[in-house]
């Protein structure tokens, strides 16, 4: 049985609930976790034009855990039936909302440690580059086409770039 580790932390005006779902992983412990999220979505909230910056005190949600949870996620809400790295979920937005609510994110720590040993970079490293790529597309951004992802992929090299960060997509 796995036990969940829930954990809080501010992050600019991003308030994060951050549920681990998976085994403590030697590779990525929950430190390194939480490190490498909140220096991707610091950096990404610096990179968002006027209209998208926010202004108030959002909640969001991130989950890590396994490859069964994120292939059953997959699934459901993209007709996927695989396991993959990270999925995005905007908020709606209803009158009853208290603070504002950003969304969710799902990762997988198991893929996440196997990409990133794949692309010869520390995980440490994938992890923040996948909480930028995630956060982004909670404000709309997309790579569905050729158009938004060299959009979305340039906002991503400069965003790690500036944490001296090398380009994920080379």
């Amino acid at each position: 049985m796995i036990e969940e580790r829930d954990y809080e932390f501010e992050c600019g005006h991003l308030c994060v609930a951050l549920l681990i779902e998976t085994p403590v992983s030697a590779v990525c412990p929950d430190d390194v976790i939480m490190q490498a999220i909140e220096h991707g979505l610091m950096a990404a909230q610096d990179y968002l034009p006027a209209d998208k910056k926010l202004k108030l005190a959002t909640e969001l949600s991130i989950l890590i855990c396994d490859e069964t949870q994120i292939q059953e996620l997959n699934h459901q809400w993209r007709g996927k039936d695989y396991a993959t790295n990270v999925l995005s979920f905007p908020a709606t937005k209803t009158p009853f909302d208290i603070m504002p609510n950003l969304g969710d994110i799902a990762m997988c720590l198991n893929v996440l440690e196997r990409e990133a040993l794949n692309m010869n970079v520390l995980p440490i490293h994938h992890i923040t580059h996948l909480a930028v790529h995630s956060f982004l597309h909670l404000f709309g951004y997309d790579h569905e086409n050729e158009a938004d992802a060299k959009v979305m992929e340039g906002l991503e090299i400069e965003i790690l770039a500036a944490m001296g960060l090398a380009n994920p997509y080379i």
